[in-house]
């Protein structure tokens, strides 16, 4: 009896009604994918338990007591530098004033030999008879 009265329906009614359940078949499958999925977990679902007060303080002062030790050998590292470029300075002025040093005895000697030219010249020439 049923079946005779689907004849009485239109056309468009039956489309319509067809439409709405597939659509509706639609949802309820994206729902079940979306809140029952079996392959992943839920969107809104916490993995594990957080992190307690205590495992952060833990954390945190983990973290504070590398920063200092971080802190302090950069302090260190800054001062043996700055040791070691005083010591660098120092070496380089005492190498310079050695090398003066070094010209200036040098320069001194060519000076003493030059003034003393002329007289070893002169004696030279009378040695050999050239000048009397």
């Amino acid at each position: 009896m049923l079946l005779a009265q689907i004849e009485s329906v239109p056309a468009d009614t039956l489309k319509n009604f067809l439409w709405a359940a597939a659509a509706l078949l639609v949802i309820a499958y994206y729902a079940k994918q979306l809140f029952w999925s079996e392959k992943n977990p839920q969107p809104f679902a916490v993995e594990g338990t957080p992190l307690g007060n205590k495992e952060i303080q833990r954390d945190l002062k983990a973290m504070n007591h590398r920063l200092v030790a971080l802190e302090q050998w950069r302090g260190q590292l800054l001062n043996k530098l700055d040791t070691d470029k005083s010591e660098v300075i120092e070496a380089g002025e005492d190498r310079a004033r050695r090398i003066y040093t070094h010209v200036e005895d040098v320069r001194k000697e060519i000076d003493s030999k030059i003034t003393r030219l002329p007289n070893e010249l002169v004696a030279l020439l009378k040695n050999t008879g050239a000048i009397d």
